[in-house]
């Protein structure tokens, strides 16, 4: 790949990806709105100092604002131990949620807004730049609206 190329690319991934702030947040949950999309899944995956990384990606499918499925990524359900942490992500209302409760108290965060539908697909929040191990990432894949 010539030098040209990779710079090309590098901007566009830096554009798609920058640090948060509430102006951008509420432009993207605006633009998620007017799609008015009630049933959808996606899968996620919550990076983080956690016990549960094989079971990742897990599936959630969503309908009028509430999770009606979450199976891990061999299609059995989560876990209940698990179960109270992922549900604190999973809706894209509650990604949202998230993303502007750390607005202003985190560090540093990166998140990448999709393009068509303004939902935060990805997440990186550094609580503290003098802790270590408290970063937390969220990560969507494969959305799909359901009918």
């Amino acid at each position: 790949m010539s030098t040209l190329k990779r710079f090309t690319v590098l901007l566009i991934l830096f554009s798609l990806t920058a640090c948060a702030d509430k102006t951008t947040l509420m432009e993207n949950q605006q633009k998620w709105a007017t799609q008015n999309i009630t049933h959808y899944k996606f899968g996620l995956t919550i990076s983080c100092l956690c016990p549960w990384g094989g079971i990742q990606p897990f599936t959630v499918e969503v309908k009028d604002g509430q999770v009606i499925s979450m199976t891990d990524k061999n299609g059995q359900p989560i876990p209940a131990n698990y179960a109270k942490t992922f549900n604190e992500a999973a809706t894209v209302e509650k990604l949202f949620g998230i993303l502007d409760s750390a607005i202003g108290k985190a560090s540093q965060i990166t998140v990448a807004y999709d393009i068509a539908y303004g939902f935060p697909k990805s997440i990186q929040i550094d609580y503290s730049k003098w802790v270590m191990d408290d970063e937390i990432g969220y990560y969507m894949e494969n959305f799909e609206v359901l009918k």
